[in-house]
């Protein structure tokens, strides 16, 4: 077998059956947020980032 470094991207498709999808349901509903910062969360993020700064 020849060395890892060597494989090309449809070798690693091929030998761990990996399929691309570019709209995958979960993903998507994780990346999305859940809910609103209240505006006290987001007078404390801006504090933050200015402090950083």
């Amino acid at each position: 077998m020849k060395s890892f470094s060597k494989w090309t991207i449809e070798d690693v498709e091929e030998t761990f059956q990996l399929v691309l999808q570019k709209n995958h349901e979960q993903l998507t509903a994780w990346i999305i947020p859940h809910q609103d910062t209240s505006r006290e969360e987001e007078q404390q993020l801006i504090q933050l980032r200015d402090k950083s700064c």
